[in-house]
């Protein structure tokens, strides 16, 4: 256990003295962690009102290093189809999942991002016109190549960013 919690970099082992301490990953993740437990209960009602509204799945996903956390998952609905994942798992941070965080991000790290899919890499003006959109209208409707997904939509509710948002699922 103690050799997978240091490849994935939660742990980093002193070879001089042979003890381990707690690596750098693990920030990413208790950074997560603290900001994602009050915004997930205070999004927790309108999750619940979404998921009622459109009778499908709703989340928050937190973004941590390259991944996204899934803070709350509301799972509503009969559009609303089992899903293998729940609060506490992570979802890569890639193109198209996490582009309305990415909208505000500078231009170094939407290119960070831009980069994680070689499909959008190979040209991505078209996602960075994409990105322009986002920061306007602050909302995106989605499909993500997911199986049992038909339809997403994201929201920044925050009037300078979107440090809350939700992700509809249909």
């Amino acid at each position: 256990m103690l050799a997978e919690l240091t490849r994935v970099g939660w742990l980093v082992k002193d070879p001089g003295k042979r003890t381990y301490r707690l690596g750098p990953k693990l920030v990413g993740i208790g950074a997560a962690a603290v900001h994602s437990l009050d915004i997930a209960e205070a999004a927790r009602p309108e999750l619940v009102a979404l998921s009622e509204e459109l009778d499908c799945a709703t989340g928050m996903l937190v973004p941590s290093a390259d991944d996204l956390i899934i803070a709350e998952w509301i799972n509503h609905g009969e559009r609303a189809a089992p899903m293998d994942f729940g609060p506490g798992d992570r979802v890569t941070f890639q193109p198209p999942i996490g582009a309305i965080l990415v909208a505000w991000s500078n231009f170094h790290q939407q290119n960070v991002w831009l980069n994680r899919d070689p499909v959008v890499a190979a040209d991505p003006r078209k996602y960075q016109a994409k990105l322009d959109a986002l920061r306007e209208s602050r909302f995106a409707v989605e499909q993500y190549p997911v199986p049992q997904q038909r339809c997403a939509a994201t929201r920044a509710v925050q009037n300078r960013g979107p440090t809350v948002s939700d992700v509809r699922h249909g």
